[in-house]
């Protein structure tokens, strides 16, 4: 089976990544991508990009960035 960039496997089939989430809704918003063709190329259920685009909207993309990159925006916005 042929894996798709952006995806870990899981139990349930495929989950994506926090980049692989973030790429999708960033085409939708940034790059005016239409939702069903970012779902279709991506294979990404309705649903799951609608859930992606409501946190990004609500949370920014803080929800989207690894621990790596967490850690590195948070030693950035330390006081020295």
């Amino acid at each position: 089976m042929k894996e798709t960039p952006g995806k870990v496997p899981n139990r349930n089939g495929l989950r994506y990544s926090a980049a692989g989430k973030l790429k999708a809704v960033k085409l939708c918003l940034e790059e005016a991508y239409q939702v069903k063709a970012i779902e279709r190329e991506l294979g990404i259920g309705k649903s799951s990009l609608g859930e992606w685009l409501r946190e990004y909207r609500e949370k920014g993309s803080a929800p989207f960035l690894s621990v790596a990159e967490k850690s590195a925006s948070e030693f950035e916005r330390r006081p020295q």
